[in-house]
């Protein structure tokens, strides 16, 4: 069917960032790995936090938001036909505190 073809689709644009992993994205951050959970797909992290607190990260949700909003058209849409959110999911890897920033559907709709 369409969905279970749409789901496919996720599956393997998840599966293909997973064989990266872990990846460092700057400095401070590294992608541990994509999760699909039951209402969102998650972006996992862990942050260096000698150099970014995560005081600071929870404080700047929608700096963060706004930067991730630039890059992710493709992989929206295919969120979007599998009617899956989309989360952030930050860990810092000193204390375990963590900050998340969280798209529903409809926020990724309006994206697009």
């Amino acid at each position: 069917t369409e969905e279970e073809s749409d789901k496919h689709k996720l599956e393997e644009l998840v599966n293909v960032t997973n064989v990266s992993c872990p990846m460092d994205v700057d400095e401070a951050t590294t992608l541990d790995k994509l999760t699909i959970e039951p209402d969102k797909v998650v972006y996992n992290y862990t942050i260096d936090e000698t150099k970014v607190d995560m005081a600071t990260m929870r404080n700047n949700e929608a700096q963060m938001k706004q930067a991730i909003k630039g890059s992710l058209r493709l992989f929206l849409e295919a969120c979007v036909k599998d009617n899956k959110g989309l989360s952030y999911r930050y860990v810092g890897g000193t204390s375990g505190e963590s900050a998340e920033y969280i798209f529903t559907v409809a926020e990724l709709k309006a994206l697009l």
